[in-house]
């Protein structure tokens, strides 16, 4: 399936080459939000959520991104449209405990995270 070669692509850039998630952080949390808010969706496989879960929860570790993942965070786990499924409700759990324990996150968001 494409998605998944196209996931499995990002996740071996980003074992290679960690610097690239630092380097693009605003642009890869803009995309990554823009997916999880407008076409969660579109995304099938479970290397699809994986990757796109730890790409957001990679972006929250920046303070000047920090908000922006943890509202895209936020709204996948409240959303009327049903996204968080079988195939990815470890994935989404995963991610929020990330999101949680992070230094630069506030004790008030960490629950409502969670």
């Amino acid at each position: 399936m494409a998605e998944e070669l196209v996931f499995k692509s990002i996740n071996l850039m980003w074992k290679l080459d960690k610097e690239i998630l630092d380097t693009c952080c605003e642009g890869i949390s803009e995309c990554i939000v823009k997916l999880l808010m407008e076409h969660a969706g579109n995304v099938q496989t479970p290397i699809g959520w994986k990757t796109v879960l730890h790409l957001l929860s990679v972006t929250g570790r920046h303070p000047e991104t920090f908000d922006q993942s943890v509202a895209a965070m936020i709204k996948l786990m409240n959303d009327d449209a049903q996204v968080v499924t079988r195939f990815n409700c470890a994935a989404c759990i995963e991610a929020a405990f990330r999101f949680a324990a992070l230094k630069i996150s506030p004790l008030d968001i960490s629950p409502r995270i969670l």
